[in-house]
């Protein structure tokens, strides 16, 4: 594995620094008491802590960003997925932008409350049945194109994200990717994996419902855009 791919990490900092303790534990009792086990298993820990990468959590499809934008709070887990749907990106694009609309396809989330064209709080079932809420702010905003988020200072899970509106020719490809802030590392994402709430597959059945959604006439034909875009200068 190259040691220098960030693509493949999916340690978070906290997680290595475990890894590290326990293999160097394990590394040397095995070395104390002659046991070949411990220590080949203390020196893959302390080599997974070094490469960031565990292979147990590969086909979790665990992705871990270790250079998230400042003021995020830690490293980010990293989620993207993509749909075809069958109709207009314009109108695709409105059922989303219209944000109340959320809940009814990503139904982890338990509703969206609107307080202008930029800000809103959101409620999100989290692993463990607890909620968690946040106020999001859209940091660009292209008509038909693109949206572009990133969750306010104080967020009990901080994240940010775009989703982009693309012509296909079976309609239109939306394609999202957000990161967000495990509470406890890549376990906690592991584990809530494992059990159905992780947001990769929450994400996933979120896109498909909004396919379900969209080309059984959910989504009205979009109206002309009536705001010019928002564009607050920022990338991620």
């Amino acid at each position: 594995m190259n040691t220098n791919d960030d693509s493949t990490i999916n340690l978070t900092r906290p997680d290595r620094i475990g890894h590290g303790i326990v293999g160097t534990l394990l590394l040397m009792s095995g070395v104390r008491n002659v046991g070949l086990i411990r220590m080949l298993l203390g020196g893959t820990l302390l080599y997974q802590a070094y490469t960031g990468y565990n292979p147990l959590l590969a086909p979790l499809g665990i992705r871990v960003n270790p250079h998230p934008p400042r003021g995020t709070g830690g490293e980010t887990i990293v989620v993207t997925d993509t749909v075809t749907i069958g109709a207009p990106r314009d109108q695709v694009y409105a059922f989303w932008r219209q944000l109340e609309n959320v809940p009814r396809f990503m139904r982890h989330i338990e509703s969206v409350q609107v307080f202008d064209a930029r800000h809103s709080h959101w409620r999100a079932r989290a692993p463990g049945d607890r909620i968690v809420e946040w106020d999001s702010e859209i940091v660009e905003d292209i008509p038909g194109a693109l949206l572009r988020w990133r969750s306010m200072p104080g967020a009990a899970v901080a994240n940010f994200g775009v989703v982009h509106f693309l012509d296909s020719p079976q309609g239109t490809a939306v394609h999202i990717e957000y990161q967000y802030v495990p509470p406890a590392g890549s376990f906690s994402a592991a584990v809530a994996r494992v059990t159905g709430e992780e947001p990769r597959r929450q994400t996933a059945e979120g896109l498909r419902n909004l396919k379900l959604l969209v080309e059984a006439g959910a989504a009205p034909p979009a109206p002309a855009p009536d705001a010019p875009p928002i564009n607050m200068g920022q990338s991620f």
